[in-house]
């Protein structure tokens, strides 16, 4: 992801298929061979009464997983993404404890409040809930639909491909797939 360049990255499900300590370890371990790439985690929540997770709480603390992030374009466009584990996708991650999840439409309404906030041009949900199949909304076109100012929602979770963007109301949704058979590009 790193040699990729990609601007952010968000957590899934099966990152939390050890546990949120290993999850913790492995992200340190890979930070300290010089991986950097930002990981946006805006509905991930932290046990501060448990140790089970200190080493990802610790990630939170330091700032090296955020909830949400700004990037400035070279054009000078101010770009606003955050993070999120869909419901579906929380509900079959039992791994997650003692960390856990919040609900993914009331970050999602948050970070966008955030994000407007900080008067960012453009706002991406890196989405880890997926999508439905043609013509059933599920997953992002419903966050689409009830969370008003998300831009675009780059998906996840279902494998789906989409070959053309879907469109709910003025949100773009776009997802390349699984298991990096197809790598997405919106123009």
């Amino acid at each position: 992801m790193d040699l990729l360049g990609y601007d952010a990255i968000c957590i899934g499900n099966h990152e939390f298929d050890w546990g949120p300590q290993v999850l913790g370890e492995m992200i340190a371990k890979a930070d300290s061979l010089g991986v950097d790439v930002p990981i946006l985690a805006t509905n991930t929540v932290p046990n501060p009464d448990d140790s089970g997770d200190d080493a990802l709480e610790a990630l939170f603390d330091s700032g090296r997983i955020q909830d949400v992030r700004v990037d400035i374009l070279d054009n000078g466009v101010s770009v606003g993404l955050f993070g999120l584990v869909g419901d579906s996708a929380a509900r079959i991650t039992p791994g997650v404890a003692p960390a856990s999840f919040e609900e993914a439409e009331i970050a999602a309404a948050s970070a966008v409040e955030a994000l407007k906030a900080m008067d960012v041009d453009i706002i991406i949900a890196l989405s880890h809930t997926g999508v439905g199949e043609a013509g059933v909304a599920a997953g992002d076109e419903v966050l689409a639909a009830n969370v008003p100012g998300i831009d675009v929602i780059v998906s996840g979770h279902s494998h789906t491909a989409l070959h053309e963007p879907r469109m709910v109301g003025e949100t773009v949704i776009v997802q390349a797939g699984a298991y990096t058979r197809y790598l997405g590009q919106l123009d």
